[in-house]
């Protein structure tokens, strides 16, 4: 039924007459919600609810987690089979339970991302969901992450190469250096001289050296 146009016309409307005949303002209950429940089973991520269009997001606003196997067992909820872990709680066995009203906290899911729970181990866990799926705005779908690469680099070059050097330049000359030997030796033997003997030795010595350091 479409609203009236007029502001009176809206006014009257608005009020409903009780049962006990009183007169009441009538009030839109934006709280309904849609209720989902799911047995998991297997280890790691298993959709609840598939993820709506890409202008809409889910909002939860209620849960319950109910252990029924024989061993202690971890369940979460998270947005998207890569989202944070949330609502994560330890189950006791056989019958161990959360129940969680979050009327006044709901948890908006990023648009466009499905509801997933994440069991630790193989198990048997009932997952009740209270939801309903609302259109933009909601949490952006990309989960942002802040990161910097650092580089640095240690360089050291030379740029002269020194080198000390002292060059020695020594002569030793040694010229001109004549011996001369002159032996003469005569005999004589009965006033006739028998053997005349004449020796000369003449030798010539010349030395250079030249040391460069």
């Amino acid at each position: 039924m479409p609203l009236p146009n007029g502001l009176g016309a809206r006014r009257y409307a608005s009020y409903r007459p009780t049962r006990h005949g009183d007169v009441a303002l009538a009030v839109t209950n934006e709280d309904e919600a849609t209720h989902k429940a799911q047995n998991i089973t297997e280890s790691g991520n298993t959709e609840i609810l598939v993820a709506p269009s890409a202008t809409e997001n889910i909002v939860v606003k209620g849960l319950s987690y109910s252990n029924v196997d024989s061993t202690v067992i971890t369940v979460s909820l998270r947005a998207g089979v890569d989202g944070p872990e949330k609502f994560k709680f330890n189950l006791a066995v056989s019958g161990g339970s959360i129940d969680l009203n979050l009327i006044g906290r709901y948890w908006r899911l990023p648009i466009g991302k499905s509801l997933v729970a994440v069991l630790s181990a193989a198990g048997n866990v009932w997952v009740n969901i209270q939801y309903e799926a609302e259109s933009e705005p909601g949490e952006e779908s990309a989960i942002l992450t802040d990161s910097m690469s650092i580089s640095e680099n240690i360089e050291a070059s030379r740029g002269l190469d020194l080198s000390d050097s002292q060059s020695i330049a020594e002569s030793i000359s040694s010229k001109g250096i004549v011996s001369s030997k002159a032996d003469n030796e005569s005999l004589v033997e009965n006033g006739v001289q028998t053997l005349v003997k004449s020796l000369t030795d003449t030798e010539t010595i010349t030395e250079a050296a030249v040391v460069n350091i």
